[in-house]
């Protein structure tokens, strides 16, 4: 008979989906939604409301790491905590967060028009202070490839649109604390963390998803070095790991990219 640990090691994934009630809710959501095709939006149940989603399978995923795993939790003995949610998408994260904190002054920023659109009526009354704005390292205009759903980058050169954006410096010079620093903005992050590494003596926890472009130099020791100069400890989690790295120069479905890490900083 196959005993609990046996059980474990052999079906690790499937055992910690299977006793989380959020694991329970992602498998739910894979075999309803998972087959559905691509960039079509649609409308579903969501913890009580209904919530409107333009790409299923990137609603899945997200609900994955920020259910399911958990992400973006962290601790903070603010009764009402400073969250910055920096490439919002359709507004899941920020969801959580007032889930989490419900006294939370929560602030997202999404540049996408069609993606902005699904930002405000998922949040709608929910709090949350909502931009139709990139994030950059000044005030301004950004040109940005615009994808019907998420990955929007800088990077991207497919239906180019100028959007304004507003230079972090600015943002974070406002605040007295922030508890929360969420970056995820698609090849930016280290021009933008660049711009502000005098400014992050008052920020409690970073997260950042690092893309690492083949057009582009890798520039991962670049940010390493500001968390590690402004006090932070990091971790690092691939969210797309490769089989034989010295031989497939290119991460599976990502033709532009060779890397893309989760990092997550905070003060001990």
């Amino acid at each position: 008979m196959i005993g609990v640990f046996s059980f474990k090691v052999l079906f690790k994934e499937a055992y910690h989906l299977l006793r989380s009630k959020n694991g329970r809710k992602f498998l739910k959501l894979c075999f309803r939604y998972g087959s559905r095709p691509r960039f079509k939006k649609f409308r579903l149940k969501f913890y009580g409301r209904t919530i409107l989603v333009p790409d299923a399978l990137s609603f899945i995923w997200q609900f994955h790491d920020i259910y399911f795993l958990e992400s973006y939790k962290f601790l903070t003995d603010a009764n009402s905590p400073v969250i910055y949610d920096l490439g919002a998408n359709i507004g899941l994260a920020s969801i959580y967060f007032r889930q989490q904190h419900p006294e939370a002054r929560i602030v997202a920023f999404e540049p996408n028009p069609n993606v902005y659109s699904d930002l405000k009526e998922n949040t709608e009354s929910k709090n949350i202070e909502i931009h139709q704005k990139a994030i950059w390292k000044e005030d301004g205009f950004l040109e940005i490839g615009m994808n019907p759903s998420d990955d929007s980058s800088i990077h991207s050169t497919e239906n180019v649109q100028k959007v304004p954006c507003v230079g972090i410096g600015n943002l974070l010079a406002n605040e007295a604390k922030v508890d929360l620093l969420k970056i995820d903005i698609e090849g930016a992050e280290v021009e933008v963390l660049n711009s502000c590494r005098n400014q992050l003596g008052h920020v409690q926890n970073v997260f950042v998803e690092y893309h690492s472009y083949h057009n582009d130099s890798q520039k991962l020791s670049i940010i390493l070095s500001i968390l590690e100069e402004s006090g932070f400890r990091y971790f690092i989690r691939d969210e797309k790991d490769r089989k034989s790295p010295l031989l497939n120069h290119y991460l599976s479905n990502e033709s532009q990219m060779d890397m893309r890490l989760n990092i997550y900083a905070y003060r001990s």
